[in-house]
């Protein structure tokens, strides 16, 4: 690398070197002075004598950027003048053995060449020192400010890699928490099973168990999966649920989603709905009716649970255990784009004498219930932006 630059600097020189044969050819011959017989081994001096600009321009380019990236402007400045006190005099003692060498111009001793230097030409080699300083220190800034901006972006990328690996693991480390807690439930369920001696029902709960377990050790660690996938995975949990309490609940889900390839995260439906049987079938002594709608609209999907609760029952506004889970969930993953909203003391307060009656058994019944008495219910409303299968 450094012998290209080098290399590179020499072809600069070199460059400017066969400029000034140009001029000094075309200003020769408008004179009317041009003898072909010597021009080559002019042509031969004044590239040497360019050529060994290169040495100090390295030496400076190299020194320049040790100067600028350990931040020592002030070296800047004493190189400069160190070098222009050095250099010229240096400059002009080779520049004139060169000549002497090929014959162009006669040999004399150092003092007497620097004696013969007229401020003419120790002005134009100044002010040729100059620039060449200056082009030096230029791309040696150049080259440190990329450095800095190529080691900053890196940086930035490490930390995002960083973040991207933690925001990893605090994912698959949140989604390993649900496993044991729909697990220590449904256990729950069919030990309740076990002790009313219902073989057959035991039979069914540790199949329906065993597709629970299936969907947790496939999905659990993915960052979404199929909505058609999460509902299954609810049924099982509702039949579960049915062959441990019985008729203490009435279930009902509306699915008004239109698309078959929607995606969300694993477990965020069913948290929703155990929710409800913690909160509701588990603290209430009468009939728990429990309503679920899936929709779409405006790019988001929105998942809606409403239970009935009794009415001295009454459930905190802040996420606990589950819900908190699956916020921190929806966070990583959607931002601020997805929320979850809750709705602990929700009052239908249409009149009573609207009602025909029903029967509590049907929910269509429990429907129109909800809707005309005053019934205590709590509704989770949760939002996240529509993705299909191929996102």
């Amino acid at each position: 690398m450094k012998l290209r630059l080098f290399f590179f600097i020499v072809f600069i020189w070199l460059g400017i070197g066969v400029l000034h044969v140009f001029f000094t050819y075309l200003d020769r011959v408008k004179a009317g002075r041009f003898e072909a017989s010597g021009f080559p081994l002019e042509i031969l001096y004044y590239l040497s004598a360019y050529v060994s600009w290169s040495f100090i321009c390295f030496l400076i380019l190299k020194l320049s950027k040790c100067y600028i990236r350990a931040e020592q402007y002030k070296h800047l400045v004493i190189l400069f003048f160190l070098g222009l006190i050095l250099w010229l005099p240096l400059f002009f003692i080779i520049d004139m053995n060169i000549g002497s060498i090929l014959g162009v111009t006669p040999v004399m001793t150092p003092l007497e060449i620097l004696s013969q230097i007229t401020n003419q030409i120790i002005f134009f080699y100044t002010l040729l020192y100059t620039s060449m300083f200056g082009c030096c220190v230029a791309i040696s800034l150049y080259d440190y400010s990329k450095s800095v901006v190529i080691e900053k972006l890196e940086l930035e990328k490490q930390e995002a890699l960083h973040r991207s690996h933690l925001s990893d693991l605090q994912m698959k480390a949140l989604q390993s928490q649900l496993s044991p807690h729909f697990l220590f439930n449904s256990l729950g369920s069919i030990s309740g099973l076990a002790r009313q001696s219902n073989k057959e029902a035991v039979i069914s709960a540790i199949a329906r168990l065993g597709d629970m377990l299936r969907f947790t050790v496939e999905n659990s660690q993915k960052r979404c999966i199929p909505l058609a996938t999460e509902l299954a995975f609810v049924d099982n949990y509702i039949t579960l649920q049915k062959l441990r309490f019985s008729n203490r609940f009435v279930f009902n889900i509306t699915n008004n989603t239109h698309s078959e390839n929607i995606v969300c995260p694993p477990f965020s439906l069913q948290l929703l709905i155990e929710n409800a049987f913690i909160h509701g079938v588990n603290k209430s002594n009468e009939r728990t009716y429990i309503e679920v709608t899936l929709e779409e609209h405006n790019n988001q999907l929105t998942f809606i649970v409403c239970n009935t609760k009794a009415n001295e029952y009454q459930q905190s506004t802040s996420l606990k255990s589950g819900l908190a889970n699956l916020n921190d969930r929806l966070k990583m993953i959607y931002g601020d784009s997805a929320s979850i909203q809750l709705f602990p003391n929700e009052v239908s307060k249409k009149n009573e004498s609207n009602t025909k009656g029903s029967d509590k058994d049907d929910f269509k019944a429990h429907h129109v219930k909800i809707h005309y008495f005053k019934i205590h219910y709590f509704k989770i409303k949760v939002s996240m932006p529509l993705e299909d299968v191929d996102v």
